[in-house]
């Protein structure tokens, strides 16, 4: 991609921030500084993942919680948000191994 491509997918996707979630391009950097320019979970950078940090929000509120990278973003989705069913899958790794347990 050449830089007249990036410029313009930098732009869209600022444009798009600006539009779903009110951040203007100096609230994002400011976030993306906060974050030292990692994922808020998993701590990696855009750098080595190779891809833009995303905003993650509330689906209820709709406010921004932080910036993460794509897997953390789709792995909280995956849990619909909630807090007891993340916490039962935690528990769920933490309390069984690689064996397949037959009752």
């Amino acid at each position: 991609m050449n830089q007249i491509e990036e410029d313009f997918v930098y732009q869209s996707y600022l444009c798009s921030i600006k539009n779903k979630y009110g951040l203007t391009e100096e609230d994002y950097i400011k976030m993306i500084d906060a974050q030292k320019g990692c994922c808020w979970i998993c701590d990696t950078s855009e750098k080595d993942n190779g891809k833009r940090l995303v905003v993650d929000h509330n689906h209820v509120t709709g406010k921004v919680r932080g910036l993460l990278c794509g897997r953390c973003n789709t792995g909280i989705g995956g849990f619909r948000d909630d807090v007891e069913l993340l916490s039962a899958a935690i528990s769920y790794l933490k309390n069984t191994n690689s064996e397949i347990k037959i009752a």
